[in-house]
């Protein structure tokens, strides 16, 4: 989405949204086939929140009734 702040901008825009052309149906099984597995981005290895309770800095936590940081263990 993009702000519009201008006539120009606005044209611009009219011009993109006129010359859409939706995925073919093979297009989007290829992106839905090489998305269906779980891939390390999806395990939560590097996104602690999905995982664990390390997730918040330390007023978040007190606002959820979460221990701080410093009390969690290893």
């Amino acid at each position: 989405m993009t702000g519009i702040d201008s006539m120009q901008v606005l044209q611009q825009n009219l011009e993109i949204a006129r010359g859409f052309q939706p995925l073919s149906t093979q297009a989007v099984t290829a992106i839905l086939q090489k998305t269906a597995s779980p891939t390390i981005s999806g395990d939560g290895r590097y996104e602690l929140y999905k995982i664990s309770m390390k997730h918040d800095a330390d007023p978040g936590r007190r606002t959820h009734g979460m221990p701080p940081q410093q009390e969690l263990p290893m």
